[in-house]
């Protein structure tokens, strides 16, 4: 249905499907999830072998591995997806129970949770009870509020667009689907601005920060801070630059 409705293409976290899918829809863009975590060169060669036309890559590597692997990727005709926006988390998605396991009950509660489902509720922002074991044995328990994510849903790659372009990765992964739809346009807006920007040549290596910055300053009413770049090489050439 989705296809007779007008989707260019199919995504997948299971790449067992991908022959499949191929079979059935020869001419569909096959689309590997991060729930398929690829990290390297071998994955990559891998899902195209199998069919698949584009890889989400998974938001834990850097701009120096994502470099390296859209090389591999325009070599076997394969096209890279990233995050840019909206979207961090300490952990694989591909190996997370709480994102693959649990679901929602007729409620609208998770089973045995007396939080409601909201908008962009995640599992593991719930609280939780840490017991830490230590060499002798014994148990110390923290419930003061600790959740697994940490708070690391709003983590931003703007800046990072200029290096992405410039390594010819095909397209952006914006996070946050259960956002409020105003918040969902000011972030697209965001992320089109600054590509303009890009695409006329206003953008260079000596001011990409600083145009990002300032363009988030203006779309969202306050300034960055470091610790919310989300990909390291950004975060070490904020420290010479910002005040």
């Amino acid at each position: 249905k989705a296809l007779k409705a007008g989707a260019h293409g199919i995504i997948l976290a299971d790449h067992t499907l991908i022959p499949a899918v191929r079979e059935r829809y020869p001419s569909t863009k096959v689309i590997i999830s991060t729930l398929n975590p690829t990290f390297n060169s071998q994955a990559l060669r891998f899902l195209r072998g199998l069919g698949a036309d584009l890889v989400v890559l998974e938001r834990h590597l850097t701009l120096t591995e994502i470099d390296g692997l859209n090389r591999t990727a325009e070599s076997i005709g394969l096209e890279l997806e990233v995050f840019v926006l909206n979207s961090a988390c300490r952990f694989v998605n591909g190996s997370c129970s709480l994102h693959r396991t649990l679901l929602a009950g007729e409620s609208g509660r998770w089973p045995g949770s007396p939080l409601s489902l909201l908008p962009n509720w995640q599992p593991c922002s719930e609280p939780v009870r840490l017991t830490v074991t230590d060499a002798a044995g014994g148990e110390e328990a923290f419930d003061d509020g600790f959740s697994l994510d940490g708070g690391l849903g709003h983590y931003c790659g703007l800046c990072a667009l200029f290096r992405l372009h410039r390594s010819g990765v095909a397209a952006v992964k914006v996070g946050g689907r259960g956002y409020p739809t105003g918040k969902k346009l000011l972030d697209m807006g965001l992320l089109a601005r600054y590509a303009d920007l890009i695409r006329r040549g206003a953008v260079t290596e000596d001011n990409f920060i600083e145009t990002g910055k300032s363009l988030y300053s203006e779309t969202y009413g306050r300034p960055c801070g470091e610790l919310e770049c989300h990909y390291r090489e950004i975060r070490e050439k904020r420290k010479g630059t910002d005040p």
